[in-house]
C-alpha cells in the first residue's frame, strides 16, 4: 500500500512516522540531538546533527519495515519555529542554529520595539517582538558576528534547511514565515517596510509557498543515503504549532486545541487575521490555505511538573510523572488553599514578561505532596486559561468544546481538570502522531489524495473521547481563578527586583 512520510524536527529530537493511505500511523522512531549552550542564555544546534539524526531514523524505520521504503509517495515536514540557520553560497551553514530557546537577543528587541509602533507590529506581523523570533536574531548576528553575517548568502528557518538537504531548493511556508517578525501576515508577503528599517535585504530571506504547496522532490544524494527513491515530492509544510493543530482537525473557526508539552498552547483558527493591540497574543498564518489562527502561549506547561518531580521531589521516568498525577485525585480544587504560577522561563501570554518568576502562593503547615501537585497542573491551566480569556477580548467567541493533545492529554487527571478550569467538555483525538501526522496531511493533500486539508482531516482525524466538567469544581475555580490573576499583578515589581538582584549577585 502506497505510504508517507512525516518528518518532524523538534527542539530536542527528529521524530518520524509512516501512515498508508487510511491514515493509519504504520510505525514511527524518534532520534535525539543534543542541545548546545555556549553561554547563559544561549540556546544552538549544529544542523550536522539534525541531518545526522534523519539518516538515523531512517535506517532504523526501514530496517525494521524493509518492504515499506518503496512504497513512499511524498514527504512533509515540520518543526521548531522561530530559529535562524545562517547559511552561506555553498549551501552549508556557516555557524550554528539559534534555536526558538535562545535569549542573547534582548537589546535588539528593544530596538525593534523602539523603531516601530507596537500597534503597527500587531497590524503587520500579527505579534509583538520577543526574543524568540528570527529577526533579532539577525540584527544581533550582524551587531555582533558582522564576519558571520557577511558570509550569510540566506537566512532559513529549521525545518526549512532540512528540507532545503532533501531538495536544493530554498523556501519556507507561511506559517513559518509570519513567525520571523518579517512577514506580513494580512498580504501575505515579505514586509518591505520592516526590512528597509533595519536594512535587511528580501533576497536573503527564501520564497514563500503554502503549507500543502510542493516545494521540490528527493535528490540523489539523500534518496541514496536514507534508502529511498529519487524523484518522490516533497512538500513545503508548516511549523509544529499549526501542524499540530492539522494532526488534530483543528482547521476551521470556532475549533479550539490545547497543547501540553513542555510548553502548553491555545489554539484556534480563524477567517480573518484578528489581532489583540496589546500584543499578549500572536496571530500567525495557518497551514490551511487562505486561513490564520490565534495563539497564546504559556512557556512552562508540562515542564512545571517535571520541575516539581525532579527537582524538588527527586522523583524520575514516566512511572514516578503519572504517581504523580494520580494524586491530584486526593487533593481538592484550589490544592486546599495553594496557588501555583508557573513563570519558571518567564511567561509570554499573558504577560509578555521575560523576568516573571515561578511562585508557590499560600503554603501552610497542613500542605502535602498531593497539593503541590494539584496546584501545579491548574496553575498551567489558569494561566491557559487567560489566554481564552484574550481571544474573547477581541471579539472570538467562547469555546463550545477544545481538543487537548501533548503528553499532558494521556491524562485523564489533565482533562479532567482542564474541563473543570475551562468550563467545557475536553476532548482528545485519534491521531498519537502529533506535528508529524499533520505534515501527513498536509503530504497527503499536496500530493492530491486530498483535494483540501479540511477534507483530509475529516477523513481520518476523529475524536474518541471525552470528559465533562464538574459543575461544582467549575464554580469554585471561578473565584479562585481571579485570585490567581491577582497574584501575578501583585507580584510584578517583585519579580523585576528580584531578577535584577540575581544578575548582581556572584556566581558559585
Amino acid at each position: 500500500m502506497d505510504t508517507l512520510l512525516g518528518i518532524d524536527l523538534g527542539t530536542s529530537s527528529i521524530k518520524i512516522i509512516l501512515a498508508d493511505r487510511s491514515g493509519s500511523v504504520l510505525c514511527s522512531t524518534t532520534k535525539e540531538y543534543k542541545l548546545v549552550t555556549p553561554n547563559a542564555g544561549w540556546a544552538e544546534q549544529d544542523p550536522a546533527d539534525w541531518i545526522q539524526a534523519l539518516h538515523d531514523g531512517m535506517n532504523e524505520l526501514f530496517t525494521c519495515f524493509p518492504n515499506e521504503a518503496g512504497r513512499v509517495q511524498g514527504i512533509g515536514i515540520t518543526g521548531q519555529m522561530h530559529g535562524l540557520v545562517p547559511v552561506g553560497l555553498d549551501g552549508n551553514p556557516v555557524c550554528n542554529a539559534v534555536l526558538w530557546a535562545d535569549r542573547r537577543c534582548e537589546e535588539e528587541v528593544r530596538e525593534l520595539e523602539s523603531k516601530i509602533p507596537l500597534e503597527k507590529w500587531m497590524d503587520t506581523t500579527g505579534s509583538r517582538p520577543n526574543v524568540s523570533f528570527t529577526l533579532p536574531k539577525i540584527l544581533w548576528m550582524r551587531r555582533n558576528q558582522p564576519d558571520l553575517f557577511d558570509r550569510t548568502a540566506f537566512f532559513m528557518l529549521p525545518k526549512d534547511f532540512l528540507r532545503y538537504y532533501l531538495t536544493g531548493i530554498r523556501a519556507t511556508d507561511e506559517t513559518d514565515a509570519s513567525a520571523t517578525l518579517m512577514y506580513d501576515i494580512v498580504n501575505r508577503e515579505w514586509s518591505q517596510n520592516i526590512l528597509t528599517a533595519f536594512t535587511l535585504d528580501a533576497e536573503r530571506l527564501p520564497s514563500v509557498l503554502s503549507s500543502s504547496s510542493q516545494a521540490g522532490v528527493l535528490t540523489d544524494g539523500p534518496a541514496k543515503a536514507l534508502g529511498l527513491s529519487s524523484g518522490i515530492p516533497v512538500i513545503c509544510g508548516a511549523g509544529d504549532a499549526e501542524a499540530q493543530a492539522i494532526g488534530n482537525g483543528i482547521v476551521r473557526p470556532n475549533s479550539w486545541l490545547c497543547t501540553i508539552g513542555t510548553g502548553g498552547q491555545i489554539f484556534t483558527p480563524v477567517a480573518q487575521a484578528n489581532t489583540d493591540r496589546q500584543g499578549r497574543i500572536h496571530t500567525l498564518c495557518h497551514g490551511v490555505s487562505g486561513m490564520w489562527h490565534v495563539m497564546g502561549a504559556t512557556l512552562s506547561a508540562g515542564m512545571s511538573l517535571q520541575w516539581l518531580s525532579r527537582h524538588i521531589l527527586h522523583m524520575e521516568g514516566d512511572g514516578a510523572y503519572n504517581e504523580l498525577v494520580d494524586l491530584v485525585a486526593h487533593s481538592r480544587p484550589g490544592a486546599n488553599g495553594l496557588i501555583f504560577l508557573p513563570y519558571l522561563f518567564g511567561e509570554r501570554t499573558p504577560h509578555m514578561d521575560d523576568k516573571a518568576k515561578g511562585a508557590f502562593i499560600g503554603f501552610n503547615f497542613h500542605h502535602m505532596r498531593k497539593d503541590m501537585v494539584r496546584s501545579v497542573i491548574e496553575g498551567v491551566l489558569f494561566s491557559l486559561r487567560e489566554c481564552i480569556d484574550i481571544m474573547q477580548e477581541i471579539g472570538l467567541p467562547f469555546p463550545l468544546s477544545i481538543c487537548m493533545t501533548g503528553g499532558a492529554a494521556e491524562s485523564i487527571g489533565w482533562r479532567q481538570l482542564a474541563a473543570d478550569i475551562f468550563g467545557v467538555p475536553v476532548t482528545r483525538c485519534t491521531s498519537r502522531g502529533g506535528s508529524a501526522y499533520g505534515a501527513i496531511i498536509l503530504t497527503a493533500v499536496g500530493i492530491g489524495w486530498f483535494p483540501t486539508v479540511e477534507a483530509a482531516a475529516d477523513s481520518w482525524v476523529t475524536a474518541i473521547d471525552t470528559v465533562y466538567p464538574d459543575d461544582t469544581a467549575h464554580e469554585a475555580y471561578r473565584e479562585l481563578y481571579e485570585i490567581f490573576r491577582d497574584a501575578y499583578k501583585n507580584l510584578q515589581g517583585t519579580f523585576a527586583k528580584l531578577d535584577d538582584a540575581a544578575k548582581k549577585s556572584p556566581r558559585s
